[in-house]
């Protein structure tokens, strides 16, 4: 990241002045995320808003950003990886078990799953009762059944480890895919162009580049001497540019978007966002379920065990979104790369490809909005953190972890995120540690 600095009283006293509640359980951030959680702080419908100890910038909302608003909610808030999260499953095996053949299981999940931008060979069925838009289905059509069960790119994982008694933990940080990333990226595009109010634009750009013909020079001689062909030319000049401005206006890259644009939860808009938002969450759990199936079904084959799944005790499956909005107390509190952590509530914290993961129990801190991090959070971007770490430091630091440990997953090696254990100090108001999982082996897009 960039820039990164000491939050002082200076910048209190900046967020001060915005006059809305917030609390910070982090000392230092770069200025760009800063700026970020100020404006999404200064949105009229915002009432309050944290910051997370992994905070970094992101885009609108800096990742690690909670924010609650009354009657509105911002899709880009949210996010592009609707359900991102973290999904946990306490097995019946050992680490022994896994060390003694790390290599077949190391090769046979790097097979069996499809990671990157891999598929799946065959459709997988989804089977839901979410009244969904249109859109939303047709992006589900199209990618739902290819995508269920596959684990993506980037900071993604799947990893087996081992917790301070040995129990081996099935670990996947995944989210809704291409499903979700799409219908994220309609949301973002459609609020962003409700707030353009193009019939009120179209006038004022009319009004403007009329003004611009009239007192051009160049067109004295047209207004004397044929005042019809003035007024055509004048038309077609006003028609032209203002139909190049909204076109402008219209045609940005959701990437490119500026400003913080929200549905108003009763309109028509809001509804299909908050439906197509909840099938997401749901796609999402489902693809974690699913991969962590695939794993678990081959380490039976594996050791010729007939162990079960259990997917409905609390604490033995963990489900834990970060990329979410949820209505609670008539406010939409939209997490951002934040872990949901109401009183008594499991969830996963992740630190890097080295340290592992933190199994946690929620505090229910209404000051953090209920939340905590959701990871270590980033030291350098991806692009700084190849030019900058070395390989060879890379592979000493994983020894005894079977991994990807290569040039293209250089920017997800451990130096590149902020120190977990300094991360969790920091939120020990936030979440008390169950358990550390260890990695024995970890797989990456």
């Amino acid at each position: 990241m960039n820039n990164v600095k000491e939050i002082n009283e200076k910048t209190l006293e900046k967020l001060d002045e915005i006059g809305k509640e917030y609390h910070l359980f982090i000392n230092e951030l770069e200025d760009s995320a800063l700026e970020q959680f100020m404006n999404c702080l200064s949105e009229p419908s915002v009432v309050k808003g944290a910051l997370m100890p992994d905070a970094h910038t992101g885009y609108s909302l800096c990742i690690g950003g909670v924010i609650a608003s009354k009657d509105h909610i911002f899709p880009a808030f949210v996010g592009m990886d609707i359900g991102c999260g973290l999904g946990a499953l306490k097995t019946s095996f050992k680490k022994d078990d896994i060390i003694k053949k790390e290599n077949l299981i190391y090769q046979r999940i790097n097979s069996q799953l499809p990671v990157g931008r891999g598929k799946n060979r065959d459709k997988k069925i989804f089977s839901h009762n979410h009244n969904i838009s249109k859109k939303a289905q047709d992006i589900f059509d199209k990618k739902g059944g290819d995508q269920l069960g596959t684990l993506g790119g980037g900071n993604h994982f799947l990893e087996l480890g081992y917790d301070d008694e040995d129990n081996v933990w099935i670990i996947v940080h995944s989210g809704s895919r291409g499903v979700g990333g799409l219908i994220a990226e309609h949301y973002i595009d459609l609020a962003y162009r409700n707030s353009l109010n193009l019939e009120l634009r179209k006038l004022e750009f009319e009004e403007y580049f009329r003004n611009e013909f009239v007192i051009n020079p160049k067109n004295k001689n047209i207004l004397i001497h044929n005042p019809i062909g003035y007024e055509t030319k004048m038309e077609i000049y006003v028609k032209t540019n203002v139909e190049k401005n909204i076109e402008k206006l219209v045609n940005v890259r959701v990437d490119n978007i500026q400003g913080n644009h929200s549905f108003h939860v009763d309109s028509d808009n809001g509804l299909d966002y908050i439906r197509d938002l909840n099938f997401s969450l749901d796609f999402a759990l489902a693809n974690r379920k699913e991969m962590i199936s695939v794993v678990h079904n081959i380490l039976n084959k594996c050791f010729d065990t007939d162990h079960s799944l259990d997917f409905e005790t609390e604490g033995v499956f963990i489900n834990r979104n970060h990329n979410h909005a949820e209505l609670k107390d008539d406010l939409w509190i939209h997490r951002k790369g934040a872990t949901h952590a109401e009183a008594g509530m499991y969830g996963v914290i992740p630190g890097n490809m080295r340290d592992g993961s933190f199994i946690v129990l929620g505090k229910g801190n209404e000051k953090s909005l209920c939340s905590s991090s959701h990871g270590a959070g980033r030291v350098y971007s991806r692009k700084k953190a190849k030019k900058l770490l070395k390989l060879e430091d890379f592979k000493d630091t994983m020894k005894g972890i079977k991994a990807k440990i290569k040039t293209d997953t250089l920017d997800e090696s451990p130096f590149a995120y902020k120190d977990i254990f300094e991360v969790m100090k920091n939120q020990e108001d936030l979440v008390e540690v169950v358990t550390l999982v260890k990695p024995l082996i970890n797989i990456k897009g």
